[in-house]
């Protein structure tokens, strides 16, 4: 049977794998290896060997056309489902496995949780979480795995589906880069990790959805104890007093209900919202002659539009945001202020709801607001609701919105408030995330500069923001990369390098690896700019996502730039800092660092060959390098392999060690690809073929 052969009747190579290590067929495990197979499987079973035959070689006993036929439609679904979102597949192995075939599983609900998680955070490392976590799933899913082809349809469609997940999670930061592989639009990357809604980081809890404490009258007028306010405060006697027809009792209940929703601790919403009190709040909005209520009840829906989702959109049921709408020409500077911070927290829930505030027409009254002479607390709101307005990419704002908000960006960009400075640089950074055409709009608009400046800020949270914006350009074409760097962005970046905080030279070298990404004139300006010893210096010496970056920074040169300056980052001594991050277990650091090494040789003259191969030896890197032929990623394996291979050969004449580093048999009846190799031999004739087991 050949390759072509076992292709037909097995999509990926595992049970071939499984087989061929089970007889001791190393040629044949060599074979396949070579041929991408997958090693990821566990099966630790005994007695369930499909492969045995009275001849004591591999039998295909179950070939039939059936098996062929489910072979082909596994690679089918393979090729159909890396078009699925990773939301689509969990939601689809939750449908047809957990919930199925898994009900009594033990800790099922666990495995369920982290199926949810990875739903709502977009990471399909929760699925490995589920798989390895102390379960019943992990011993069903291998069992369901092993069975064959006579295996159910919802278990193998899971096992296709959750491979699909995973892969496609792998790869999403590499193919976000220009130049992964040989394509130069693809390893400029954009910083797909920061694009979570805003909502679920630290910064945006406090930015996003903000509420209104009490924190301006009378400790006489105000308790500091929420739980003796909530004994002093009857819910059913606010609402009787909140819809009184005399409107000073009504003041006097709808206060009290502001009262408790300013509390810091667990604020009635959901109690409140039950009770209907909603459409008294928005009635409350329209009494014009009595701008005090109007205040009360602004202020309330302020705080319950702070809420999750639900209680965001209970406000928005209630029609409150044309009322709030209104409130924006109030008369009163107070009441005016109350309804924009209402309408922050409704615009700051997700697309749709900016999108109907949009509709409505909040942006003409807002963009007035920044023109005129309004107190500096009013404006730091005004432009916290503008942040509101940018921050959401799903989708994002219509270009004419942004030329319609873009000269007042730029006009608060020349205030020295910080609190002002950081929001609307963040703004400007959101808007910059969006593609290229808004990139285009905003380098057109000649705003760029004033970002820049902001690099050489005192305060971290500006220097934060306005390197993600330039960052933000940088991740669009050659010609808007160029702009920044005609601009001097360089200049700046010695220092932020050298900066004190890690957060600040992990973006600095972000950064950098988008310039290096580019043409070989924007490597030579790094180089120029002398920053290249600081890249190397955090490759070797800062923390572990400094050094990702650093990685990614030096890759990118080696892929870009001309034999020359990558002749120049080796004599800069970046083989050590590379060599010794292949001791890592990331497989993406681990591909990123093989790339630029593998580049460096590939690309380096011919006469410092030999220089580079013994410094690689001499720092050790050449064990890390074959040691990562057992690595359980076959990209690098194949990495390592061809490098190996390559330039170094002749240190390994051997070809029975080479075999044996690729698939190695222990003693206790273990076939493994793993690591731990050092002790392990091939099995001899007195194998017991009854009970095997098989660890890949």
């Amino acid at each position: 049977m050949n390759l072509e052969d076992i292709d037909q009747i097995q999509s990926n190579g595992s049970t071939a794998l499984h087989a061929a290590c089970y007889f001791n067929h190393l040629e044949i495990v060599r074979r396949l290896l070579e041929a991408g197979a997958s090693r990821a499987i566990k099966n630790k079973i005994p007695g369930n060997n499909r492969f045995i035959g009275a001849s004591g070689k591999i039998e295909w006993i179950i070939v039939t056309p059936y098996v062929k036929e489910t072979a082909r439609a596994e690679r089918h679904s393979l090729m159909f489902y890396a078009n699925h979102s990773l939301e689509e597949l969990v939601q689809r192995a939750t449908k047809f496995y957990l919930s199925t075939q898994l009900s009594s599983v033990d800790k099922i609900d666990q495995v369920k949780y982290f199926f949810q998680q990875a739903i709502e955070k977009g990471d399909a490392e929760y699925i490995v979480k589920a798989y390895t976590a102390e379960t019943g799933f992990y011993s069903r899913l291998n069992r369901d795995l092993a069975g064959g082809a006579e295996t159910g349809k919802h278990e193998r469609q899971f096992i296709v589906d959750m491979n699909s997940s995973l892969s496609k999670n792998i790869s999403s930061r590499i193919q976000s880069y220009k130049h992964h592989g040989k394509d130069p639009d693809e390893l400029r990357r954009r910083r797909n990790q920061y694009n979570i809604s805003l909502r679920k980081t630290k910064r945006d809890e406090q930015i996003q959805c903000k509420r209104n404490l009490i924190v301006n009258e009378s400790m006489s007028d105000e308790t500091d104890d929420d739980d003796e306010l909530r004994r002093c405060l009857n819910l059913n006697e606010i609402l009787l007093q909140s819809q009184n027809s005399d409107l000073s009792i009504c003041y006097e209940g709808i206060r009290s209900a502001r009262k408790l929703l300013s509390i810091e601790r667990n604020p009635p919403i959901d109690e409140l919202i039950n009770l209907n009190f909603l459409p008294i709040l928005v009635q409350c909005l329209s009494y014009d002659q009595y701008p005090d209520l109007q205040f009360e009840a602004a202020w309330a829906l302020t705080n319950i539009a702070s809420g999750n989702t639900h209680q965001t959109q209970a406000v928005v049921n209630a029609d409150a945001l044309p009322y709030l709408l209104r409130l924006l020409h109030s008369t009163y500077s107070n009441v005016c202020e109350q309804a924009v911070w209402a309408i922050g927290n409704l615009i700051g829930d997700g697309s749709r709801l900016r999108d109907y505030a949009i509709e409505l027409g909040v942006i003409s009254p807002l963009i007035e607001f920044i023109q005129k002479d309004i107190p500096i607390t009013f404006l730091r709101n005004v432009t916290w609701v503008i942040v509101n307005l940018c921050r959401h990419k799903d989708p994002p704002l219509s270009l004419n919105i942004v030329q319609e908000i873009l000269p007042s960006l730029k006009y608060l960009l020349s205030f020295t408030d910080v609190t002002i400075l950081v929001d609307s640089t963040w703004a400007l950074a959101y808007l910059l995330d969006c593609g290229n055409p808004i990139i285009q709009l905003i380098v057109e608009f000649d705003i760029i500069s004033d970002i820049i400046r902001l690099l050489n800020h005192n305060e971290i949270k500006i220097i934060t923001a306005a390197l993600r914006a330039v960052g933000n350009v940088v991740t669009g074409t050659d010609e808007q990369t160029q702009y920044v760097l005609n601009h001097g962005v360089l200049n700046y970046f010695s220092k932020l390098l050298q900066h004190s905080k890690n957060k600040i030279n992990k973006e600095a070298v972000w950064f950098l690896s988008n310039i290096t990404a580019g043409n070989q004139q924007q490597v030579q300006a790094v180089i120029d700019a002398q920053l290249i010893p600081n890249v190397i210096h955090h490759l070797q010496h800062s923390d572990i996502q400094t050094q990702k970056e650093a990685a990614w920074c030096i890759s990118n040169l080696t892929m870009s730039g001309s034999v020359e300056q990558i002749q120049y980052v080796v004599n800069q001594h970046v083989i050590p800092p590379l060599c010794n991050l292949l001791q890592q277990q990331d497989a993406q650091l681990l591909q990123v660092c093989l790339d630029a090494l593998h580049n460096i040789l590939k690309n380096i003259p011919e006469e410092n060959l030999e220089h580079v191969t013994r410094e690689i030896e001499e720092c050790g890197g050449l064990d890390k390098i074959e040691n990562l032929q057992t690595f359980s990623n076959n990209e690098i394996y194949h990495q390592s392999y061809d490098i190996i291979e390559k330039y170094f050969s002749n240190e390994n004449d051997d070809d029975d060690d080479d075999i044996s580093s690729m698939s190695q048999v222990p003693r206790n009846d273990i076939f493994s690809f793993g690591n731990n190799s050092a002790n392990q031999t091939v099995p001899d004739n007195n194998f017991n073929q009854n009970n095997p087991r098989f660890e890949f």
